[in-house]
């Protein structure tokens, strides 16, 4: 018995009727921000180690990853000009039809609700919700000091219509950051309080400690070794002081590129609880997980979902793939066809064929927004982005 074909899934009716679940990798945020890379295998490499070279070749690779992968998301922090930027408005696509999707959900029998669990740090998701005025949970309550707990989810929120005297559901999505975020700071007077940062203020220290400073060489890190990295960054650094910036990175209320992951204990807490419940909303029953861009390469992220996709025959897993080289490591890692309920899916890109010409489709956030969630919207539903 073989995984089902993605026109066999039928997805905008598993967003219509079952308990709808997102997985966002960083790859949900290209080409805006870099993926990861082989950071994380040369950060982990760093750690083993506290010699001066070693720490100076883990602050080298922090302001690589930083550079490429965090300090974008500040030319974003603006809704004017996150609805501006291409990644920005790929965002809003996607969940104006997720909006509109979950508004044909029977709100008495399935809610309209979905979740979205995601790796990456950047703010885009809520930007982009709170763009087209979408009703969203991140975590935080309160609204002079807004503090994060993974009890402020699960709320309803409901509206009135003013004519008829009714009331019906709105669309809510649970945004879970399971990494932490830029949004996130680490409370100067509460060791177990993670405070809000809208300002991403420690993002722009961070990246005041790095004006003026050149570029380390680290070009190509796909095709070096750990020790060639270390040899480069050792000769770049001997030109200035990179604690400075250490330090102002330090204060990020993010999970790190790396096997040791946690810098504080209540980040810690925050990791667990959120994998506690992205494990128990795939172990409910008649439940969907669509992952965008994300490489499974995580190790408690990928046990988790496949201890569910095992024990749940009615979980089902749809995998995205950017190209075939993902298809192959995912499905790899997934064990695809291993899977004992056939209930796993990765889905490589496609070839779309005219009179004239052959055309390849990559399963970016763009494409898997145009040619799988709109489609499914229906035509007095459609903004007029979906309806092009």
């Amino acid at each position: 018995m073989s995984s089902p074909r993605l026109s066999e899934l039928k997805i905008a009716e598993r967003i219509a009727s079952t308990n709808v679940n997102f997985l966002f990798g960083s790859g949900a945020s290209r080409p805006l921000l870099a993926t990861l890379g082989m950071i994380e295998g040369y950060l982990t490499e760093s750690e083993e180690s506290d010699t001066e070279d070693d720490l100076k070749t883990r602050r080298f690779l922090q302001w690589e990853f930083f550079r490429g992968s965090i300090q974008p998301s500040l030319g974003m922090s603006d809704l004017a000009l996150f609805v501006a930027d291409p990644t920005g408005r790929e965002y809003l696509r996607f969940y104006r039809a997720l909006q509109a999707l979950l508004f044909r959900r029977d709100s008495a029998t399935e809610g309209r609700r979905a979740k979205i669990f995601t790796t990456n740090y950047d703010p885009f998701s809520e930007l982009a919700l709170e763009a087209i005025g979408m009703d969203y949970e991140d975590g935080f309550a309160g609204r002079l000091h807004p503090t994060f707990s993974t009890g402020n989810y699960g709320s309803l929120r409901f509206m009135r219509s003013t004519h008829f005297d009714t009331t019906h559901e709105s669309p809510m999505v649970d945004v879970h950051k399971l990494h932490g975020s830029l949004t996130w700071g680490l409370s100067p007077t509460n060791i177990d309080e993670i405070v809000f940062d809208g300002e991403l203020s420690r993002v722009k220290s961070a990246a005041h400690a790095l004006d003026g400073k050149p570029r380390p060489a680290l070009r190509n890190l796909a095709n070096r070794t750990y020790q060639s990295i270390r040899l480069g960054c050792v000769r770049s650094g001997a030109r200035f002081d990179m604690e400075p910036f250490g330090e102002a990175y330090d204060q990020l209320a993010i999970v790190n590129p790396s096997s040791a992951k946690y810098s504080s204990t209540v980040l810690t807490r925050a990791y667990y609880d959120q994998l506690r419940t992205l494990s128990n909303e795939l172990e409910r029953t008649n439940s969907t997980l669509m992952s965008i861009g994300f490489s499974f390469e995580d190790s408690h992220l990928r046990d988790i979902v496949l201890r569910a996709a095992d024990s749940n025959p009615t979980l089902t897993l749809i995998a995205f793939a950017y190209d075939d080289i993902a298809k192959r490591r995912i499905s790899q890692l997934l064990n695809v066809k291993e899977r004992r309920n056939r209930n796993v899916l990765v889905q490589g890109p496609i070839d779309i064929k005219t009179a004239t010409s052959t055309s390849r489709v990559h399963w970016s956030l763009a494409e898997i927004t145009s040619r799988v969630l709109e489609p499914a919207v229906p035509r007095g539903l459609r903004s007029p982005e979906t309806a092009r």
